[in-house]
């Protein structure tokens, strides 16, 4: 079974790099490089860390939309699952995603300790994953609750939605701190690792294929029916 799975992945990258809709994360990865270039450097730590959030924020919704599938309603019957068509998809947009970030990171550059430095890069970078994670784990909900074509459209309102809430959770609670001398912050960040694990979890959950539960559901209820002699 591997060994067909396998087979099925390097026959399906070709297609699935050209049918993806690359223009957002691409547009994004351009904007996010520019708006860091312009804004962060020889900024103070605070404006930096603001800087780079918002250039995540832009670059995951952007990602969303690589999950958008015009051609998932005929082919939903094939036996591909669909977690890895999605995963493989995922595969490929991760290393622009991954380019850029790294590129804006070293754009914003460090700050001095003496000026509140190091930058939190591995901090941010956890809030960047959790992030783009919750873009597809909202993407794929919008996909399956409306349709395969508009995924990356609902995951836009989700991500700013949970954003909003966030910053405006109980000061014991708070995520988003705009300063890493906070003694908030290694707190916070827990969170965010709680966050990034539980938006995988619901990414798994949601790309079930339909075919796999409608069968342990049917399975489960020709069990349960009471038999007759």
């Amino acid at each position: 079974m591997l060994l067909i799975r396998l087979r099925q992945i390097v026959d399906l990258v070709r297609p699935t790099a050209r049918a993806m809709s690359w223009h957002p994360p691409v547009w994004a990865a351009v904007l996010a490089l520019g708006y860091v270039l312009k804004e962060a450097p020889s900024a103070y730590i605070e404006y930096r860390i603001l800087v780079l959030r918002v250039a995540a924020l832009l670059l995951c919704i952007a990602s969303a939309f690589v999950l958008d599938d015009a051609t998932e309603e005929t082919i939903g019957h094939v036996p591909t699952p669909l977690l890895m068509r999605r995963g493989l998809r995922i595969a490929l947009l991760l290393p622009l995603v991954a380019s850029t970030w790294i590129g804006v990171v070293n754009v914003a550059g460090d700050v001095a300790v003496r000026d509140g430095g190091p930058m939190p890069a591995g901090d941010l970078t956890l809030e960047a994953a959790t992030l783009l994670a919750i873009a597809l784990c909202a993407s794929c909900v919008g996909a399956r609750l409306a349709s395969d074509r508009v995924g990356g459209i609902a995951a836009a309102p989700i991500v700013l939605g949970l954003v909003a809430v966030a910053l405006f959770l109980p000061p014991d609670q708070k995520m988003i701190l705009g300063s890493p001398s906070d003694p908030r912050w290694a707190d916070a960040h827990e969170w965010w690792r709680a966050a990034l694990v539980s938006a995988a979890v619901v990414f798994l959950w949601v790309n079930r294929s339909p075919g796999s539960y409608r069968a342990v559901a049917r399975r489960r209820a020709l069990k349960s029916a009471p038999r007759t002699l």
